[in-house]
């Protein structure tokens, strides 16, 4: 009997206490300081959307600053506003909360879809092994609809395995239902990926018959109608114009109007699939992206895939499933013109699954062994970099004057010290490890050190680095200096950062100067505050940018090791007075 096996039972029979052990983990890393970081990247849409609906009551028109900002569906805003009403208030915690727990209901998802169609202990192995991955602990963190995307499309895939034998109504509607859900947070990904992976086992099990009945297809037009009403009611009452009927919505879906609900469903699902408008990657980028997604458990899903196509005549039907359902994730966002990295996070799960099985089968023993060896190589290595860090600060100081936070210099090593501690426990007791986490005794040392690395990364060091961020720090300074001007006497020139918006958290939209004559205009009219970005500054007024450059009022943070491009996104601000 192979190692892995006795290990495996030993897991899945004898400790419970694993199973409150992974959740702890689990709820440690989506959680703990959730809330201390700033905005970054896309989050600060999200959370100026929805302080914008909260102080508005309007949470069917998405604006930021008086535009239209309907490319994303209303649920992902919704749940971020209900949130935050309950709890009294909205800042990076309530933003993010709809994201770390749709990521728990993934986790749940997983093992429960695991031990359904394999063991609880694969499943177990599945769930540490997506826990630490890149994909998931970055996202979950983040206030995005990625995160709920993902959680809406494998909860789907759970719920028709476990209802596969008892075909219904129910059954069908909460499907459909979760799907739509899931479409409503971001896309009709949500629905076509479930659908994809699930018609494959019944086409190669021939029961695709018995799902062809009226109660299907019944429950698929509920959940289509639920999912369009919410953009047709937006479009029949957008408050820039007067009232709609379902006609002129229809009307503006064909007129391609981007103020019609119906016509942005269009625009963000099948136009930018066929023929997309942004987002243009390379077709093959997708195999650059999902091992960054996996990372670092890159190495072992890329052995698992290979025995997968290796025993390809030889897999029972749930791992010839499983391969089918990677295969066309894969393929279906490959197939899509708009390519962003984050958009194949909803393979993440199969993967993981994938990557499990293998390692808890002991084929390819070699195999396996040559990936764990590599893979722990390199986790002793990162261990290594981290508890040397502080040389390694006092070089980038040196060499590009770069100082970090000062708690780094202690903080890092002692992660690398954590980190390296699963190996001695490994050589010292050697089914310690294995029986709290219900973990293969060979495999718990690479799984716990990653994640402690990965958890430290992500939960702890990028809170840490939030230090060295400025843009927060400014808003809140425009914040303090303009308490006593009308919202409408700031003015920003070209664009507003939504960050910006949401710190200052002004209750009526600010002023944007669209070019260098609406700038003379505003500053001659108007006693107020005057902004802009250091790279717009060549595109106002000589005179202007001569005295904003040299003596403004506020001005964001810069530091002495930041590129030319991270400094010219930096803003700069001047009273209109000084101006004249």
């Amino acid at each position: 009997m192979r190692d892995s096996e006795v290990y495996r039972r030993v897991a899945a029979d004898k400790n419970p206490a694993s199973t409150v052990i992974f959740w702890m983990a689990a709820f440690f890393t989506v959680f703990w300081v959730l809330g201390c970081r700033s905005l970054g990247g896309s989050e600060d849409r999200w959370a100026e959307i929805s302080r914008g609906m909260l102080i508005t009551g309007d949470f069917f028109h998405p604006f930021i600053n008086h535009e239209n900002y309907f490319d994303k569906p209303l649920l992902s805003y919704w749940l971020i506003s209900a949130l935050s009403y309950a709890c009294g208030f909205i800042n990076e915690w309530t933003v993010r909360l709809p994201s770390a727990v749709s990521a728990l209901v993934s986790l749940w998802a997983l093992r429960r879809l695991g031990a359904k169609l394999w063991d609880k202990s694969t499943a177990n192995i599945a769930s540490w092994i997506m826990l630490s991955s890149l994909g998931f602990i970055f996202w979950a963190r983040k206030a995005d609809a990625v995160m709920e995307n993902m959680a809406a499309i494998i909860l789907a895939v759970t719920w028709f395995f476990e209802r596969k034998d008892k075909p219904g109504f129910i059954s069908y509607m909460v499907f459909y239902a979760i799907c739509f859900i899931g479409a409503q947070a971001k896309g009709l990904a949500a629905v076509v990926i479930p659908v994809a992976v699930i018609i494959p086992l019944l086409l190669r099990d021939k029961t695709w018959k018995k799902h062809f009945r009226i109660s299907n297809f019944a429950a698929l037009a509920i959940g289509a109608l639920l999912y369009l009403i919410p953009f047709v009611y937006a479009g029949m009452t957008r408050p820039d114009a007067s009232p709609g009927t379902l006609s002129s919505e229809i009307s503006g879906l064909l007129n391609g109007d981007r103020s019609s609900g119906l016509y942005m469903v269009f625009r963000e699902n099948i136009e930018r699939f066929f023929t997309p408008f942004d987002h243009k990657e390379r077709f093959y980028v997708y195999f650059i992206h999902l091992p960054r997604i996996m990372a670092p458990w890159t190495l072992l899903f890329v052995a698992a895939l290979a025995t997968f196509f290796i025993d390809w005549k030889r897999l029972d039907p749930k791992k010839r499933w499983l391969l089918d359902a990677v295969i066309i994730i894969f393929l279906i966002f490959t197939a899509s013109g708009s390519r962003r990295w984050y958009y194949i996070l909803p393979i993440l799960p199969f993967c993981s699954l994938m990557t499990a099985v293998f390692i808890a089968e002991g084929h390819h023993d070699k195999l396996r062994k040559t990936a764990l060896l590599i893979t722990g190589i390199t986790i002793l290595a990162v261990a290594a970099a981290m508890l040397i860090s502080p040389v390694l600060w006092l070089l980038a100081a040196k060499m590009k004057g770069f100082t970090p936070p000062y708690v780094l210099y202690f903080s890092i090593p002692i992660a690398g010290i954590i980190a390296s501690i699963p190996w001695f426990i490994r050589k010292s007791m050697p089914g310690l490890l294995s029986e709290l986490t219900g973990l293969p005794r060979l495999f718990t040392p690479y799984a716990l050190s990653i994640f402690a690395i990965m958890a430290f990364s992500f939960v702890i060091l990028l809170n840490d680095f939030d230090a060295l961020r400025t843009e927060k720090s400014f808003a809140l300074e425009l914040k303090e200096l303009s308490l006593d001007v009308e919202p409408s006497r700031v003015c920003f020139f070209i664009k507003v950062s939504p960050a910006v918006l949401f710190y200052m958290d002004r209750l009526s939209d600010v002023s944007v100067a669209p070019n260098s004559g609406a700038v003379e205009k505003f500053i001659t009219a108007t006693d107020g505050f005057f902004l802009t970005q250091r790279k717009f500054l060549e595109d106002l007024p000589e005179n202007i940018a001569a005295e904003m450059k040299k003596n403004p009022d506020i001005a964001e943070k810069t530091y002495p090791w930041e590129s030319k491009k991270e400094i010219s996104g930096k803003f700069l601000g001047i009273r209109t007075t000084r101006l004249r």
